[in-house]
């Protein structure tokens, strides 16, 4: 194995720094203060590595020879191609391209991510991987302490959440386990290190204490990839030193790996430890997005575009468990989302880097031994955590720029020496001290900066409008509507200019349309609906609420147009039936209104809405009884 990748120094600052940030990003006075500064500053990194990839001639010499280097650009150069690719394709250009709102996770993201990930591979090598050891440490220390802050209610920043309280800087209580869970598998390696007995007693009670914050969280799954990444550390270590030892070792974690399983399936004694509702909701979730891929098997239906499609994907039983206006944004499976928003293409790439980088854990861990292979099992234990929690939940960025940065590690500690010194003339590899000294003393490219700048500009033009976007919206949601002709004049135009904003999120144009029709705006209301219409034509909030306006203006002729829209993007939205239903009652069209309740009856026998469909037939009917 390298201890120093030859061709440049070892030091590594950008990497941590940039782990560091993406996950404390936090922006006060946003709409969003999570997602989109942390995609900003995930986009910080991805230009300084893509400017230090491009003006290295040592980087791109390893690059360029090394074959292991090659595969893996080769995988995450076609993956981000793929991307690009679906979000030309995704009829929504700013959610292609950004996201959408809440998540973040647009063509973008995975360009950054490709770029990290690459540079994590050719910047990482045994002889610095320690500053991601100690990035891991001080952060555990911060969101540990911060998290018991959270749970003892003494939360100084005063978040705004339906969730659990322990949400750290994550904003969901499930991320925070999965982050901790990661963050204390990489601690416990650390326990095995060469290390001092004070650093190893603050690791224990940093360990320990981590375990009680993720506990707090409700949050099964971090404990579960905590468990699994602490069995596969174990299962290493022993196999070193009593291979039958660890052959029983891994025989157990196997049945208590089953048992969970079977337990959050409610099947076996388990099912107390397990269980969650939202287990059961993910089935849900992954079908809907399987129902996505069927319907678009090459490109997907959008990139982050899965909750466009949702209400027409969901199984015709969830409005029956969870009501007709339930949705959901995220296929709570970073492969299924994939598969289903960007395509067969991007899926299949995307498993193909997972197994490579598999395969070259394994590579790095029979390469080396002792302390070395410590740090090597460590790394790969903490990208087994995010894989695992991968499999059920949202790809956050707090998690997966570690997922990536530690992908793009284990690629790096698995080329050995003789796999990095480029051949010479006759196919001879030079030796191994040669090529280290030779190249040593490179310097640094006087490109880079330039190069870095530029990049800069080009990120600085998405940054501007999306924190103004982010400041403006949440400015005009806290403004109380004016009384006096001269204050409507000026909130009139106010929200006019918010919502002609370069790169608004369609979910936001709506937020401004809904502001202006609850204070009696109709005309307004009415232009920014069809507006966001014409910007995102599966805007199901949209046809909603615009019906809504119409019945309320007593226009039932202009609401049946969208509601019957609504109808085609939501096939079992029977409460959007039933309006309908009512609408052409009011017209006098019967015939109409009869077919409609049929389809209700039909949809959704037995039920509260079913019952309000026959009423508008027959108002004198009885109520049936419950």
């Amino acid at each position: 194995m390298t201890k120093t990748k030859p061709g440049y120094s070892d030091r590594l600052f950008v990497l941590p720094a940039g782990l560091a940030l993406v996950d404390l990003a936090y922006q006060k006075g946003a709409s969003d203060p999570l997602n989109p500064v942390k995609l900003w500053a995930l986009g910080l990194i991805a230009v300084w590595a893509l400017a230090d990839i491009f003006t290295s001639t040592d980087i791109l010499t390893l690059l360029k020879n090394n074959k292991v280097l090659k595969i893996f650009t080769t995988l995450t150069a076609f993956f981000a191609l793929i991307f690009f690719i679906a979000f030309l394709l995704t009829p929504v250009w700013t959610v292609g391209l950004l996201g959408d709102t809440g998540r973040n996770i647009g063509f973008l993201n995975y360009f950054f991510l490709c770029l990290v990930a690459l540079y994590s591979s050719v910047k990482l090598s045994l002889s610095n991987v320690k500053n991601i050891y100690w990035t891991v440490f001080i952060l555990s220390a911060v969101f540990t302490v911060y998290g018991l802050f959270q749970h003892f209610k003494i939360d100084f920043l005063q978040w705004n959440t339906q969730y659990n309280s322990i949400i750290l800087t994550t904003g969901n209580p499930d991320f925070a386990a999965s982050l901790l869970g990661l963050f204390t598998v990489i601690c416990f390696a650390g326990l095995f290190l060469d290390l001092s007995k004070l650093i190893r007693v603050f690791l224990i009670t940093l360990i320990i204490s981590t375990v009680f914050v993720i506990y707090w969280t409700r949050a099964r799954q971090g404990l579960v990839a905590t468990a699994a990444g602490v069995a596969f550390i174990l299962f290493v270590l022993l196999w070193g030193k009593n291979r039958r030892a660890a052959l029983g070792l891994l025989i157990l974690e196997l049945f208590a790996a089953c048992f969970s399983i079977l337990g959050m399936l409610q099947i076996g004694p388990l099912t107390k430890y397990f269980f969650k509702a939202s287990i059961t909701d993910r089935g849900y979730d992954w079908r809907a997005a399987v129902g996505m891929f069927k319907s678009h098997p090459f490109f997907g239906v959008g990139v982050d575009r899965y909750a466009s499609y949702f209400m027409q994907y969901r199984a015709p039983k969830y409005p029956l468990l969870y009501g007709y206006s339930q949705t959901v944004n995220n296929a709570h499976n970073i492969f299924l989302q994939i598969f289903a928003t960007a395509g067969i293409f991007a899926g299949l790439t995307y498993i193909g880097i997972i197994c490579f980088i598999a395969y070259r854990s394994f590579v790095a861990i029979r390469n080396t031994s002792g302390t070395e292979q410590v740090v090597v099992v460590g790394i790969v234990a903490g990208w087994i955590v995010f894989v695992a929690q991968s499999m059920i939940s949202v790809d956050s960025l707090v998690i997966s720029i570690w997922g990536w940065v530690l992908g793009g590690s284990i690629i790096g500690l698995s080329v050995t020496q003789n796999e990095s010194a480029p051949p010479v003339s006759g196919g001879k590899v030079p030796k191994i001290n040669y090529g280290i000294r030779k190249r040593a003393k490179a310097t640094i490219s006087p490109y880079r900066s330039i190069v870095f700048s530029l990049g800069f500009i080009l990120l600085c033009l998405l940054v501007v409008p999306m924190y103004r976007n982010e400041t403006a919206s949440l400015r005009f949601s806290h403004i109380q509507a004016p009384t006096d002709p001269a204050g409507k004049d000026i909130y009139r135009a106010i929200a006019k200019k918010t919502f002609d904003q370069t790169l608004l999120n369609p979910n936001y144009k709506v937020n401004i349309a809904v502001s202006m029709a609850r204070n009696n705006y109709g005309p307004e209301a009415i232009s920014f609906f069809k507006q966001t219409i014409k910007t995102d034509p599966r805007n199901i909030n949209s046809y909603s609420l615009l019906a809504l306006v119409y019945e309320n203006l007593n226009n039932p002729q202009e609401a049946i147009v969208y509601r019957k829209q609504l109808a085609l993007l939501d096939p079992y939205g029977a409460e959007n039936l039933v309006s309908l239903e009512n609408d052409f009652m009011i017209l006098g069209d019967k015939t109409s209104a009869q077919s409609i309740e049929k389809a209700v009856r039909e949809m959704a026998p037995g039920t509260d809405v079913a019952d309000r469909a026959a009423k508008l037939l027959n108002p004198k009917s009885p109520t049936p009884k419950k």
